[in-house]
């Protein structure tokens, strides 16, 4: 008895290709919208320990004693191995490393307060929100759809978060919500605790 092999017809490979494209067109976003969601909460998370490692190195939220940039990304990255601190931007702006498809920055003047700021790298494929840790020790987000912070390049800068003053300059207006309008123009709302 003969045995034949059967050849998938014009028609079949179409519809085949068809039902693999329908399922990446499915799939793909799903996957996606997992990494963003695990990279915006590495990136909270890695803020509170920033903060907490700058504790471990004498430093008070009400400022005095100068902040050691180098001890407390040091003391990180023990708990953050894949941590990759950045070389120095030429502009003179702060430190910056990068965790978990985003950027981070610090600022600690002597005697001031510190702040910090976390960004995807590449807004859209690595995340969407930007993250601020407050001198409160408070974290604050914004969805990023203004100055659509992303890589080096475009990076907040040490006010981007600091509560717009009302006209007059009166007190900022803070929401019902905990939310201002930062001075960056973004609405920066607070993080819920987990």
């Amino acid at each position: 008895m003969k045995t034949t092999t059967r050849a998938l017809t014009l028609i079949e490979a179409l519809i085949l290709g068809g039902l693999f494209l329908f399922l990446a067109i499915l799939v793909v976003p799903q996957v996606r919208g997992a990494r963003i969601a695990t990279n915006e909460s590495q990136a909270a998370q890695t803020l509170k320990a920033l903060e907490k490692a700058a504790m471990e190195t004498g430093w008070k939220k009400e400022g005095g004693k100068k902040l050691d940039l180098a001890r407390v990304l040091e003391i990180l990255k023990r708990t953050r191995p894949d941590m990759e601190l950045l070389p120095p931007p030429g502009d003179g702006g702060p430190p910056l490393f990068r965790f978990h498809g985003y950027l981070f920055s610090l600022w600690a003047e002597p005697g001031a307060p510190m702040a910090a700021y976390a960004w995807p790298t590449k807004l859209g494929s690595s995340g969407i929100a930007v993250f601020y840790l407050a001198p409160s020790g408070k974290i604050y987000f914004c969805r990023n759809l203004r100055e659509r912070y992303s890589g080096i390049q475009v990076r907040p800068d040490p006010n981007a978060a600091v509560p717009m003053p009302e006209p007059g300059g009166r007190k900022p207006k803070i929401e019902a919500d905990g939310s201002y309008l930062g001075q960056d123009y973004q609405r920066w709302l607070p993080l819920p605790e987990e």
